[in-house]
């Protein structure tokens, strides 16, 4: 008995409509047996801009997300590390946990296609595409941003993932920008996202204390 599994992994500051739009799309099309969101307790990629919500906050946030959707878990092993999350490390971490059970995971790694432009940069990343080849959210293939630095046969492997669906154009970034404004959030977030940010009273700007 075999299982597919995606892993999505990323800050989720905050985890927003798009983030559980594109898991969605990807794991129905690849029928996916379940969906790992994984929040990096921090990026290697953005050591000079850690998150702003706390590890707290962001698991919370992520778990209000998904409690709607049987299929998505919650997988914390990034938030309870210190240092710089690496998504391989993660990966076989994953791996040498199955080994134990006897039901097999194939794992699968859920990317949107901005990623692509600096998915040649991630640690071991011709042993990560092995171990968990990408599916890619992307308008269509004609849009499809070319992976770069990538050899051929490893190239070709990240393209055959290619999965074109309807985009939603949001970012953690804008809506960020949005709250700090004081700007309604609502059509952007889960419902239980945007109650846990109001009654937390996250992402206000940074000289002003939460109360």
């Amino acid at each position: 008995m075999s299982k597919k599994i995606g892993f999505f992994g990323g800050s989720f500051d905050p985890i927003h409509l798009g983030h559980l739009h594109l898991a969605l799309e990807i794991a129905e099309r690849h029928k996916l047996d379940e969906v790992y969101f994984c929040p990096t307790g921090q990026s290697p990629f953005k050591k000079e801009q850690p998150p702003i919500a706390s590890k707290e906050d962001r698991r919370a946030m992520v778990t209000a997300a998904i409690s709607p959707l049987p299929q998505f878990t919650l997988l914390d092993l990034e938030l309870r590390k210190s240092t710089p999350c690496y998504t391989i490390e993660t990966i076989r971490t994953l791996v040498a946990q199955d080994g134990q059970n006897k039901v097999k995971k194939n794992y699968f790694l859920l990317i949107g296609e901005d990623a692509l432009e600096h998915f040649h940069a991630w640690r071991e990343v011709d042993e990560l595409v092995k171990l968990a080849p990408p599916l890619i959210g992307s308008r269509d293939k004609k849009s499809l941003v070319k992976p770069k630095g990538l050899k051929p046969a490893l190239s070709s492997s990240v393209e055959k993932g290619l999965t074109p669906i309807p985009i939603m154009e949001i970012s953690s970034t804008e809506i960020r920008a949005r709250l700090q404004k004081g700007l309604y959030c609502g059509h952007l977030l889960p419902a239980k996202v945007w109650d846990y940010i109001q009654q937390h009273q996250l992402y206000r700007v940074k000289n002003e204390k939460r109360s």
